[in-house]
């Protein structure tokens, strides 16, 4: 029989994150008090995610110049892309094809170098955050960033003895086992939630660790092209490796851990992932049947689908004619681009919650991801391309808004095993995403340079097209869908 109530609950008693899996000696209610040395989970997130960008910034731009060097004699890419050499796109012209020839080349080898980063990371991600709940978040934290120092250290030898660049692939898989930035990342937010209690306070914590990711998104753009102008790739890395280590040594030495035998979980690892997965396979919680689960799931994938697809290709687009951009200028529009959609963007919709509702926010967010896509696709000149930013300012607005949804629908005790579920997707993207993306991108280049990008608008059609089927649905179900509570 149908319950036509969904007010009442589903079932009598869930059955996941209860007693049975998580026999605690305590009560995560009973948080940590936060102390000044927590706060340096700030910095250590914002110099992760800068290592982690200006990493894929200085190698995408030096396998460019690794194939340059291979495939035209005595020619750098910086070379090729200077104001005196000729930006043709003149289809039928040498240069142009060994442009094209230079750019399927770099595709192909940093689509490898995605993998061999995300495959391990993808299973990594969740093993490790569920054993955090057990051993502490600490000594996680410092394994991923183990991870990452061995990575640009081994790249910055290999840089230096100009070693083939498919080694490369084995240093950036050393970082996957160890989680990656998503890793650290998913522990900032799991450590904040720690010390803090449920409303202003952890709020304000998430949005710290958030500003935190953005800074290091855009200090990375700005600093990296200018780096690898004035000392090259190889010192840029090595600048890079020093910065690692000295955020791996301040967290050793200031951090405190948060997990301790009171709070740390007890139960099986198994149950404890399981339960990340349990919203999409049947009716776990009181407040949301699955389909909803189904849905959202369904909706963020494509979101973080069409986000990732611009971070795994823009740089190459630049490179490429009618553009031949300098590493400094693809420094500078990653940084505005950062700071356009990360920031302006998040706290423009901040601003307007009041007044408007997060179906119209959902709905401006696909729109103006959707036409930024659409003109980066067809630009010509550089002032296209910097008007991209411009009317994509909103398109990253989706992505917490789904997730606030998401958590709403969710039981309290449920949204630590909703999340890490979450993280794993947005892992799995990265896997998918990207050779998907740069495969489209090596098929088309030579006929269509811009064809990824309408697919990446087509991606923000869909998110647009089944978020107003969620949302109409929901409304109709006789109970009303949890987005402006």
């Amino acid at each position: 029989m149908v319950n036509k109530n969904e007010n009442n609950p589903l079932i009598s008693t869930l059955d996941l994150d209860s007693s049975k899996f998580y026999k605690t000696k305590g009560t995560f209610d009973n948080v940590t008090s936060i102390r000044g040395r927590h706060y340096f989970m700030v910095p250590c997130i914002l110099v992760h995610f800068f290592s982690y960008v200006f990493y894929n910034l200085v190698t995408t731009q030096y396998l460019y110049d690794y194939f340059a060097r291979r495939i035209i004699p005595n020619v750098t890419a910086v070379e090729l892309n200077q104001d005196n050499s000729p930006c043709t796109v003149i289809v039928n012209s040498d240069l142009y094809q060994q442009r094209t020839e230079i750019q399927k080349d770099t595709t192909t080898a940093s689509l490898t170098f995605v993998i061999a980063g995300c495959a391990p990371a993808l299973f990594m991600d969740v093993i490790i955050g569920v054993l955090s709940d057990r051993y502490g978040r600490k000594i996680f934290i410092i394994v991923s960033l183990l991870g990452t120092f061995v990575k640009t250290l081994m790249t910055m030898i290999g840089m230096h003895y100009e070693v083939d660049v498919h080694y490369f692939i084995m240093f950036i898989a050393v970082e996957g086992f160890a989680g990656g930035w998503c890793a650290v990342v998913s522990l900032g937010f799991a450590y904040v939630s720690d010390v803090t209690l449920v409303g202003k306070s952890r709020t304000s914590s998430i949005v710290l660790i958030e500003i935190s990711v953005g800074l290091g998104l855009v200090l990375a753009g700005v600093t990296s092209g200018y780096l690898i102008d004035g000392v090259g790739f190889m010192y840029a890395m090595m600048a890079l490796t020093l910065m690692n280590f000295l955020n791996i040594l301040i967290m050793v030495l200031c951090l405190p851990d948060t997990v301790n035998e009171t709070n740390s979980v007890k139960g099986r690892t198994i149950h404890l992932l399981k339960s990340s997965f349990a919203f999409y396979t049947r009716d776990t919680s009181a407040i949301a049947k699955r389909w909803k689960y189904i849905v959202c799931v369904a909706i963020f994938i494509l979101f973080n689908f069409s986000a990732l697809s611009r971070q795994t290709i823009d740089q190459l687009y630049q490179l490429n004619a009618p553009f031949c951009w300098d590493a400094i200028t693809i420094g500078w529009y990653s940084s505005l681009s950062d700071v356009s959609r990360n920031v302006i963007g998040l706290a423009l919709i901040r601003g307007l919650q009041n007044h408007i509702s997060d179906e119209v926010m959902v709905v401006v967010s696909a729109v103006s991801g959707c036409m930024a896509y659409l003109l980066e696709a067809f630009a010509t000149t550089d002032a296209m391309m910097f008007f991209v930013p411009v009317i994509g300012v909103f398109s990253m607005v989706t992505g917490p808004i789904l997730r606030s949804i998401m958590s709403r629908m969710t039981p309290a005790d449920r949204q630590g095993a909703l999340f890490a579920g979450l993280a794993m997707v947005q892992t799995l993207c990265t896997v998918v995403v990207d050779p998907l993306t740069k495969s489209v991108y090596i098929a088309t280049v030579d006929v269509a340079r811009g064809a990824v990008f309408l697919l990446s608008a087509g991606y923000c059609v869909l998110v647009l097209f089944l978020f107003v089927v969620f949302a109409l649905v929901s409304r109709r179900s006789g109970k009303e869908m949890p987005l402006n509570k």
